[in-house]
């Protein structure tokens, strides 16, 4: 069923959105969908989320294809189950891809801080990405830090969404404070349900005044600001 539709994708040139999201893939047939869409000339949206049978020749065969792929604006990987090494390979096709504009990859179980620099990496040298969701992510020891740090040299990122992320070191929120201050061109940014930590929240806030792009921030149900946090933003 699956390879019947991924023959089907490699030839198609008129379907522009599918959906397979929580669907069992079985055996390879994950990875015979993927590799379709080296070849698909259509399809400008696909819908992975909630797969956890993709396996590592799955994910595989996703990055080789999004590495090639120049029609496909947006993904969903939300809710995945990424195996040792899968979200990185994943996250670095990212550098070569010349064509999406979003990716959700939020509630992903990555908690290698190899996974997240590969993402960092990528969007250092991205150039067509607009948005990213890392909603409810567990970004391991240093992950969130490489991410936010990469935002100071993104181009193109208009929107990210970290909210009710698992990082609470003040060395992430001041990386992301540092990215801040000098971005010239993410316009919203959702921190909404983050624990920040001590000194968190005051350095994320304090960076606002030299930020001259965002127009929106989601501070919503925050818990961990202190009053050093409430001065700074005021």
């Amino acid at each position: 069923g699956w390879k019947a539709l991924a023959e089907s994708l490699a030839i198609n040139r008129v379907l522009t959105s599918i959906k397979v999201k929580g669907c069992d893939f079985g055996n390879g047939g994950f990875a015979a969908v993927a590799a379709s869409l080296a070849a698909n000339c259509a399809l400008t949206s696909i819908d992975f989320a909630g797969c956890e049978t993709a396996g590592a020749e799955g994910w595989k065969a996703l990055a080789e294809s999004l590495t090639i792929n120049c029609v496909l604006t947006s993904i969903d990987l939300s809710e995945s189950r990424f195996g040792n090494g899968d979200f990185a390979a994943v996250a670095a096709s990212l550098a070569a891809n010349r064509a999406l504009t979003s990716i959700d990859i939020g509630g992903c179980e990555e908690t290698s801080v190899e996974g997240w620099r590969a993402l960092a990496a990528s969007l250092q040298v991205n150039r067509v990405l607009k948005s990213v969701d890392l909603s409810c992510c567990s970004y391991g020891n240093g992950g969130f830090g490489a991410v936010a740090a990469s935002l100071a040299s993104n181009c193109t990122l208009t929107s990210i969404n970290l909210r009710c992320c698992e990082e609470s070191s003040v060395e992430g929120w001041k990386a992301l404070a540092e990215s801040l201050a000098i971005n010239r061109v993410l316009t919203s940014i959702k921190v909404k349900g983050c624990d920040f930590g001590n000194g968190g929240f005051a350095a994320v806030a304090a960076s606002l005044a030299a930020n001259c792009a965002l127009t929106s921030i989601d501070f919503a149900g925050c818990e961990t600001a202190g009053a050093e946090g409430w001065k700074a933003l005021a």
